[in-house]
């Protein structure tokens, strides 16, 4: 009896039954429309080595005060590479607290005032803290980048982006620079030039994206002289079927 049931046409084996059950990864692409601008910025110097990343110091007797949506800060250093073209864009840049170990999302910033609008945060900022815009994942390289969080756009389960690049320099000899969201490698630098002076380039890259998060530097051919936009035109998750 044994013996006829294994012959069965009911018999499977163990390892069939499993694979049959067990759910399985495949990647999932989304296609989104090319006006999905995740980051927009507007008359940039450079902002791709440590010397001219934005590095201050909260100054919570400042316009506003430090609260958990403004953020007051010292000194007038590179801090037009932090200021987005518009609020409402989905990306948003990565602002970094180097004594706390925690950070904030860039929605506006105040050079006038010197002050940044973030997104609501209950961390515990406090006077004389040091921020920084330099990303703490992507280190040590002889590029420096910025981390811009694109988590209202993409799902958590995320695992790479169709990038969209578009950048105008007044002077022509410019870069614009990507990276994932991982420790730094020369391999894993994508760079796109500014072919013609005062024209739009346009560039596009699919790269991995992990914890919602890629990575942006440029280098300007002169003071205030790049404009540069990053749209979102796909992303690819992975989802159990």
């Amino acid at each position: 009896m044994i013996e006829y049931i294994r012959k069965s046409k009911y018999d499977y084996d163990i390892a069939q039954i499993w694979a049959r059950l067990t759910p399985r990864l495949v990647p999932s692409i989304q296609l989104g429309s090319f006006v999905n601008r995740a980051y927009r910025n507007s008359g940039q110097s450079d902002c791709n080595t440590a010397a001219t990343m934005f590095v201050a110091k909260i100054n919570a007797g400042g316009v506003g005060g430090l609260t958990a949506t403004n953020v007051p800060y010292d000194t007038d250093v590179n801090e037009g590479t932090i200021v987005p073209f518009a609020e409402t864009l989905d990306g948003k840049i990565v602002l970094h607290n180097l004594t706390r170990g925690t950070s904030r999302k860039i929605a506006a910033v105040d050079t006038m005032n010197n002050n940044i609008t973030t997104v609501a945060s209950a961390d515990a900022w406090a006077d004389n803290d040091d921020i920084t815009a330099e990303s703490q994942t992507v280190t040590a390289g002889t590029i420096r980048f910025m981390d811009l969080d694109i988590s209202a756009y993409v799902p958590v389960n995320t695992t790479g982006v169709y990038v969209g690049w578009q950048m105008v320099d007044s002077g022509a000899a410019a870069l614009a620079y990507l990276h994932s969201y991982s420790a730094y490698a020369a391999s894993k630098v994508f760079n796109w030039p500014s072919h013609v002076a005062a024209v739009w380039n346009y560039g596009s890259y699919l790269i991995p994206c992990w914890s919602q998060t890629i990575c942006i530097a440029w280098n300007a051919s002169g003071a205030g002289t790049l404009s540069l936009a990053v749209v979102i035109r796909g992303s690819i998750q992975s989802i159990y079927v």
